[in-house]
């Protein structure tokens, strides 16, 4: 008998629509309202902050990001240095969904770093965040048992955009344009 388990995306606003804080990176608003970044400085990496806008961030929940890129094999777990594809978070998993679509999925290790910014590569070209999530780690296993058993293709979903605060619906699996 299987027991039926509600885990909860702790963002607010999971389809991100406010610009994030950026580090040797320019930035462009899309006409869906969405923004996109690309590394635009003298270094190779740059960073955008995730502003996860979530009810609560602590050591230990993991922060997921969708992005959309021209190589998005070259962001999943990039780091600078250290272990991190995010500031202040150890990654844990990700993978490209398709030729455009990736995300990763990181712990928080340490809260001095609300923001958690997110390392980008130039090669990447414009990088489009698409979607954010943040879980406990409570829920996180229950997550990744849905990912390797093939029924969620990557750590993230949310009610359809144009849903009304409250309203029941059959959630998106993938963030869309």
């Amino acid at each position: 008998m299987s027991r039926h388990i509600e885990v909860q995306d702790m963002c607010t606003r999971p389809y991100p629509k406010a610009k994030h804080n950026v580090w040797n990176v320019a930035s462009e608003q899309l006409d869906s309202g969405l923004w996109r970044y690309r590394v635009d400085g003298s270094y190779e990496r740059g960073t955008v902050r995730a502003a996860i806008n979530s009810t609560a961030v602590a050591a230990g929940d993991v922060l997921v990001l969708v992005y959309e890129c021209d190589q998005p094999n070259l962001l999943i777990g990039l780091n600078t240095g250290s272990t991190y594809c995010m500031r202040g978070c150890d990654w844990l998993r990700g993978g490209a969904l398709d030729d455009r679509i990736g995300w990763n999925a990181c712990r928080i290790m340490d809260t001095a770093y609300p923001n958690h910014e997110f390392s980008i590569h130039r090669d990447a070209g414009w990088v489009t965040i698409r979607g954010v999530a943040n879980y406990t780690a409570a829920d996180w296993p229950h997550i990744e048992r849905q990912i390797t058993a093939g029924r969620l293709p990557a750590a993230w979903f949310a009610p359809p955009r144009d849903t009304a605060s409250g309203v029941q619906s059959i959630p998106v699996i993938i963030p869309g344009a």
